[in-house]
């Protein structure tokens, strides 16, 4: 699960989000009017979050090993205005 805001804080609502995994798997789906979403997610994966009013965000690879099917965790990523066409490549922090 996690949330995505506007450098300002402010919830940015029908951003696509979409993970691939390692192996292979991937999907996607769009923020609620607060910014949140929720995938499940195992293994190493990148996170994409793409919106036409923003830069698009992309992870490095990130992992989630050793977790089990209870544990949740939280992604917070901010958007910067500007050119979907542009890539901004973060450190995604679990939490």
């Amino acid at each position: 699960m996690g949330r995505v805001a506007d450098s300002s804080g402010k919830p940015v609502r029908d951003a696509t989000v979409r993970i691939q995994e390692e192996g292979g798997r991937a999907a996607e789906t769009l923020t609620d009017s607060r910014g949140a979403f929720r995938l499940e997610v195992s293994g190493r994966f990148r996170l994409e979050i793409h919106h036409p009013s923003y830069r698009t965000v992309r992870s490095s690879t990130a992992s989630i090993t050793g977790a089990s099917g209870d544990d949740v965790y939280q992604a917070d990523v901010s958007l910067l205005p500007g050119n979907p066409d542009d890539v901004e490549t973060v450190e995604l922090q679990l939490e």
